[in-house]
């Protein structure tokens, strides 16, 4: 399967909503004339003009304006997973603050069992001189990510047997 010129896609995408390719060159902090070229590639691969280019401007052709709102589209569905990939990275996070003394002396010595029930959370801890006044864990909203923490708090604190207050925070 040949790879997709993505590049050159994102390119005509912006060159088609700035209706210039030197606006689209500024935009993209690259020179016109490597717009210019991406356009051409992209173009020759698909067998056809995407811009009618004269009197130093252009306009998308008929075939350009129909391609467009699927790149558009395509570009949008993209980004969408990469803040779901990044969501989920964030959700598996979990960041707890303690005393140093609790963490040294307890929780370290019996935290290879709770990583061996949960190896896809990715445990931060963090010491503080004084008690966490924190009353509750804080939850970021969203995808499930309030349920799976609350669910590692209630762990981590059936483990803790209350013997330490700690404020869990999901980052």
């Amino acid at each position: 399967m040949a790879r997709l010129p993505l590049t050159a896609l994102q390119v005509f995408e912006v060159a088609a909503s700035k209706r210039s390719f030197a606006a689209a060159a500024d935009a993209l902090h690259v020179t016109a004339s490597a717009v210019t070229r991406q356009i051409r590639s992209l173009e020759e691969r698909l067998g056809y003009a995407l811009f009618d280019r004269s009197g130093g401007t252009i306009r998308l052709t008929n075939r350009g304006a129909g391609l467009l709102p699927d790149i558009q589209r395509g570009f949008t569905e993209l980004r969408h997973a990469i803040d779901a990939a990044r969501h989920v990275a964030a959700s598996r996070r979990l960041s707890v603050t303690m005393l140093g003394s609790f963490l040294q002396r307890w929780l370290l010595p019996r935290l290879a069992s709770f990583q061996k029930l949960h190896s896809g959370i990715d445990l931060r801890f963090s010491t503080s001189p004084k008690l966490p006044t924190l009353p509750r864990p804080i939850l970021t909203p969203g995808y499930d990510s309030e349920q799976a923490a609350g669910r590692i708090c209630v762990r981590l604190r059936s483990l803790m047997n209350g013997l330490c207050p700690c404020a869990v925070r999901n980052m």
